[in-house]
C-alpha cells in the first residue's frame, strides 16, 4: 500500500529558557519536542561510548560498563567482544524502568542527507554517478530522501566530513581507551531536522532562535532556508495553531472520536494498551475501527510510546476487514520517524505493534 506523503510544518515556540518544536501534519500535532532542559551528556540513542565488557550473558549478548555507574546490554558475538575487552559502541535503545540501554557495534553517523555506516558493504542510492563518487571516497551507507534537494558537490563534502569525524573518533578511542561517552547523541530537535524529509514551513516566534536556525541551515541544511519564517503576530503562536489543546489530550486516559466512540489508554512498565470503546456509537464496528486508526498512530507518536503496544479493536468477522485495518495502520505509521513494526492480529484478536524506545516520556509544559 502506498505511503502517506504530506509535507510537515514545524511550529517553534520559544519561552523562557526552553524551545518547543511542534511537528504538524495537515493541522494535526504528531510530535512535541522540548530543548533547553536536556543533559547534553546524556546516555541516549545515538551517543557513541567506550565501554568494558564485564560479563558475557550468552554468545550474542554481553553486559558492558559504559561509565557514570551505568551498565548497558551489547548485542555482539563472544568473539567480537570477549569478557574484559574494551569496545566502541553506539546506543541504539534508551534505558527504561531501571533496565540499561542497548548497544550496537555497528556505528552510524547521520544528518539530514546522509547516513554513514563505516564498513558497510553497500551504498544505497539510485544515482549511479553519485554512488561511484561516494565509493571512491570510502563512504558507505544510505543517501536519504532529503538529499535530492541539494547538489552533488554538497553531498560529497558532507560525506568527507562524516569520514573525517569517524577517523577522529577512532583515533580518540584508541589513544584514550577510557570508559564513557566519546561522542554525544544528536539532540531531539536535531533528529527532527534529520528525519523529516518533506518540510513545507518552519515558523518561529523568537528572533534569536530564528537567526540561529537561519545560520545553521545556511551552513548545513540549505534546502530548509526557503521554508523558514518569522512569526510576528500578537497571538501566541501555539494558540494560533491550536497546538496546546492537542498536546493536553496526550495526557488523557481517554479521548473521544468524531463518531461518538472513544480511545482508552493504559500503560505498564512492559506494554501499552489502547482499547476502542464504541461508547454507544451506532456506526458499525468496522467503520469505527477504520476511523480510529490514524488517531491511534498519532497518539502513539505524541505520547512517545515505545516497546510492545497492543490495540483491542472492536470485533470484526471478516478477515478482509482485519487486513484492511492492518494496511491503514502501516500507512499511518509512514509518518512516524521511529522504525515502528506493525505486527498484526494475534489468535486472540488483539493487534500488536513494536516501537523503539527513544527519548524521555512526554512531560507537561
Amino acid at each position: 500500500m502506498s505511503k502517506l506523503n504530506p509535507s510537515a510544518e514545524i511550529i517553534i515556540d520559544h519561552r523562557g529558557d526552553k524551545t518547543h518544536y511542534a511537528l504538524v501534519y495537515d493541522g494535526q500535532l504528531w510530535q512535541m519536542i522540548t530543548d533547553g532542559n536536556m543533559d547534553t551528556g546524556a546516555y541516549t540513542v545515538g551517543a557513541i561510548v567506550c565501554g568494558r565488557v564485564i560479563k558475557r550473558l550468552n554468545n550474542v549478548h554481553a553486559l558492558v560498563d559504559i561509565g557514570a555507574e551505568k551498565e548497558a546490554f551489547l548485542e555482539a558475538s563472544a568473539s567480537a567482544a570477549p569478557e574484559g575487552s574494551m569496545v566502541l559502541a553506539q546506543i541504539r535503545r534508551d534505558a527504561f524502568h531501571g533496565k540499561g540501554a542497548t548497544l550496537t557495534l555497528n556505528i552510524m553517523y547521520y544528518d539530514r542527507y546522509l547516513s554513514f555506516h563505516p564498513g558497510a558493504d553497500v551504498i544505497e542510492t539510485v544515482n549511479q554517478n553519485l554512488m561511484n563518487d561516494l565509493g571512491r571516497l570510502g563512504w558507505s551507507g544510505q543517501v536519504k530522501p532529503a538529499a535530492k534537494q541539494i547538489d552533488r558537490r554538497q553531498l560529497l563534502d558532507l560525506a568527507k566530513q562524516q569520514i573525517a569525524k569517524h577517523q577522529n573518533l577512532m583515533s580518540s578511542y584508541e589513544k584514550k581507551n577510557q570508559i564513557g561517552i566519546i561522542s554525544q547523541a544528536p539532540s531531539a530537535s536535531d533528529r527532527l531536522w534529520f528525519d523529516v524529509a518533506e518540510i513545507k514551513k518552519i515558523l518561529v516566534n523568537d528572533r534569536s532562535v530564528f537567526n540561529q536556525l537561519q545560520s545553521r541551515f545556511t551552513a548545513a541544511m540549505p534546502d530548509l532556508i526557503p521554508h523558514l519564517e518569522y512569526y510576528a503576530m500578537p497571538k501566541p503562536i501555539f494558540d494560533h495553531y491550536d497546538i496546546l489543546d492537542q498536546w493536553d489530550k496526550a495526557f488523557l486516559n481517554a479521548i473521544s472520536l468524531p463518531n461518538a466512540s472513544r480511545l482508552v489508554f493504559e500503560s505498564t512498565q512492559t506494554l501499552h494498551v489502547i482499547d476502542i470503546d464504541h461508547a454507544g456509537a451506532v456506526v458499525d464496528p468496522v467503520t469505527i475501527n477504520k476511523n480510529a486508526v490514524s488517531e491511534i498512530a498519532r497518539q502513539i507518536n505524541l505520547r512517545n510510546w515505545g516497546g510492545l503496544i497492543v490495540i483491542d479493536f472492536l470485533k470484526m468477522r471478516q478477515n478482509s476487514d482485519r487486513m484492511a485495518i492492518q494496511q491503514i495502520l502501516e500507512q499511518s505509521f509512514s509518518l512516524d520517524t521511529h522504525n515502528t513494526h506493525v505486527l498484526g492480529f494475534t489468535k486472540a484478536g488483539l493487534f500488536e505493534i513494536t516501537r523503539p524506545r527513544k527519548g524521555s516520556p512526554i512531560q507537561p509544559f
